[in-house]
């Protein structure tokens, strides 16, 4: 979604710093907390446009403290979300761009552009005719994990970081989608939606020792704790828009954190894997991964769509 960013600090329930009053979404943080990477829609558009979706789809910077923002991606290069390498040097991004008048073919890359080198994007793999989503760097910048669908052909891919294609990890005639490298590398969580639900697979990078840990309806948002040590997901009634929040020790077993609650958009983990942040009522609160009363980091009236939790704690 696009809205403002904000940031704030733990202590208390202040209201947060805001750092951009504006239309920009998908605020991810830097691994060492000096940066934020956003979409940005908000300032240049073509001259015939029939709305929003039709304006350039940037990515931009700006430092945690606040000051200028930065153009990281030129007008002319479309991507559909960005991510961090584990440097914080550099960000990893899937373009886009349309290769026919009418817009019905587009071809699809892998890239990097150095936050030193602002509008110069580095081509890691590509161009394809599939259509590529979910790019995960792996910690050690090495290892990119992609989806891609040929038809109605969904696959689960791993290249190395000059784009070679190393091994193939699912492939399925639905939908597979959120891969997550755990902290050290070793290993890949990702959801694999088949006919009679949703599961959180865990494989190694090269696609053995795969394991099901979860299933459910719907599943969305897993995330690694910062130790490893355990995964994060959401279990979402698509009718209701109710979720759940919960915490695998990746053997199976399955502790709710929060229970069934209207409109939990967003979660992240502390860096210490104490603690979860999430959005709920207009509000940020955070709860112990052992379940137990949450507590407010921030006052009601902020309609928090998406949070990401800075290296300091």
């Amino acid at each position: 979604g696009l809205g403002d960013v904000y940031k704030r600090q733990l202590e208390g329930t202040r209201s947060p710093t805001v750092l951009i009053d504006d239309s920009v979404g998908d605020p991810v943080l830097s691994p060492d907390g000096s940066k934020i990477a956003y979409s940005d829609m908000r300032r240049e558009c073509p001259a015939i446009t029939e709305g929003w979706w039709d304006c350039y789809f940037r990515v931009f910077t700006i430092p945690f403290g606040g000051g200028a923002e930065v153009q990281m991606t030129p007008n002319e290069v479309e991507s559909n979300g960005s991510n961090w390498l584990p440097d914080s040097r550099s960000i990893g991004l899937v373009t886009q761009r349309d290769i026919s008048d009418d817009d019905e073919q587009r071809e699809w890359s892998l890239a990097t552009v150095d936050i030193s080198r602002p509008l110069l994007v580095d081509q890691v793999h590509g161009p394809s005719a599939y259509a590529l989503w979910d790019a995960q760097w792996s910690v050690t910048g090495q290892i990119v994990a992609v989806a891609q669908q040929e038809f109605t052909n969904t696959f689960l891919l791993v290249h190395d970081s000059d784009g070679k294609e190393q091994a193939l990890i699912a492939a399925a005639s639905g939908d597979l989608r959120e891969p997550e490298w755990s902290p050290n590398g070793a290993a890949l969580a990702f959801v694999n939606a088949g006919e009679e639900g949703d599961e959180v697979v865990i494989s190694a990078p090269d696609g053995s020792d795969r394991s099901v840990i979860a299933t459910a309806d719907h599943l969305a948002d897993v995330a690694w704790s910062p130790d490893g040590t355990r995964l994060a997901y959401l279990i979402v009634d698509e009718l209701t828009d109710e979720a759940q929040l919960v915490v695998n020790d990746l053997d199976g077993t399955e502790q709710v954190v929060v229970d069934v609650v209207p409109s939990l958009w967003s979660f992240a983990w502390s860096p210490d894997s104490d603690a979860i942040a999430y959005t709920l009522e207009r509000r940020v609160w955070a709860v112990s991964p052992d379940g137990g009363d949450p507590w407010p980091l921030t006052p009601t009236g902020w309609n928090v769509i998406s949070l990401d939790w800075g290296p300091w704690g």
